[in-house]
């Protein structure tokens, strides 16, 4: 190669991969949006969280863990909108995935994300489905609980 060659490819060559991440970047954040719910609700957070807390079990899910995800925060020095998690699930998706592919415990419980917004409680999750697809066998798992957390997600919309 020339030198004149070299240079250019010197120059060039940095800045097309540089071109090239970012394109990958932004399309993975993309994407990233879409695995994502999220949900306004009306309403004051306590009594959100309350309504909440009686779909995921009218669901016949468990509440494993509530997480106080504002608590936490406060403990770094860091005043925050009132924020909360819950790990959620049921030992009867538990059997299906120890049948199909037991390394897919390591993504459950699965988590929704109550957090006070504006006047407006926002909730958050990731869809079930995209939790479960890089798991061969799962995916009709993935898809009956994404209906199932559209159907806790759409009663506190309403």
């Amino acid at each position: 190669m020339s030198r004149p060659m070299v240079k250019i490819a010197t120059i060039f060559l940095p800045i097309m991969m540089l071109a090239w991440g970012t394109s990958l970047g932004v399309a993975s954040n993309a994407r990233a949006a879409e695995d994502v719910v999220k949900v306004t609700v009306a309403g004051k957070f306590d009594k959100v969280v309350t309504q909440l807390k009686r779909e995921i079990t009218g669901q016949k899910l468990v509440i494993i863990k509530e997480i106080p995800f504002q608590k936490m925060l406060r403990m770094v020095g860091l005043k925050t909108e009132k924020m909360v998690g819950f790990e959620i699930f049921h030992p009867r998706f538990g059997k299906i995935i120890y049948e199909t592919d037991p390394s897919a415990f390591k993504d459950v419980p699965l988590r929704i994300v109550v957090k006070a917004v504006d006047n407006k409680v926002s909730l958050e999750y990731r869809k079930p489905s995209v939790v479960f697809a890089p798991y061969p066998g799962l995916a009709k798992l993935g898809q009956q609980l994404d209906g199932v957390f559209a159907a806790i997600a759409a009663s506190l919309a309403k």
